[in-house]
């Protein structure tokens, strides 16, 4: 589909296609200043989707700076547009998201339950997790696990597990507010 120029819609997914660019060259500033950008245009013309993935995008420009609190927020405001729009791989991704906001704050059950539930739902949904990705959550996991143990966080994760889509979308949003 082709978009005039000044087209709003592609400016503001122009900005959030830059914000992307820039945390993958790890200028976390530049990026979240895009998305800001992008948001704000996506929230001028009501676009839910825009707007929901620049929350996505923002929040993880903000937690790479170490605004933890401020990037769980974003978070939960993209995770409840999602949700309402049903879009499953969008919410496992709020889902992983919440759980690395979890573990910059050291909340190890947290991350067990939410990380637990995302794989569940991956799983079910056949969403595999991105190699790259994998190996960020590994970490995670390991640090993770080692600060609780392994009985009680295999509790936490299986507990994660068993969670439907709006059951870990209501305990992120509910244990991180």
């Amino acid at each position: 589909m082709f978009r005039k120029l000044g087209d709003k819609w592609g400016i503001a997914n122009s900005l959030a296609n830059l914000g992307e660019v820039a945390c993958n060259q790890e200028d976390y500033a530049t990026a979240a200043s895009l998305f800001e950008e992008s948001l704000a245009t996506f929230q001028e013309i009501g676009a839910k989707r825009g707007i929901a993935d620049s929350l996505l995008g923002l929040a993880t420009a903000i937690r790479k700076q170490g605004n933890y609190q401020k990037a769980g927020l974003l978070l939960q405001q993209s995770l409840s547009i999602w949700t309402e729009l049903g879009n499953r791989r969008r919410i496992i991704e709020c889902l992983e998201a919440l759980a690395e906001v979890a573990a910059c704050q050291d909340r190890p059950l947290l991350v067990a339950q939410l990380l637990g539930a995302a794989t569940g739902l991956r799983e079910v949904a056949r969403l595999p997790l991105e190699q790259a990705d994998q190996v960020e959550q590994e970490r995670v996991i390991t640090s993770m696990r080692a600060d609780v143990g392994e009985l009680q966080w295999s509790s936490a994760w299986e507990k994660g597990l068993l969670m439907t889509l709006e059951e870990a979308a209501a305990l992120a949003i509910d244990a991180t507010s």
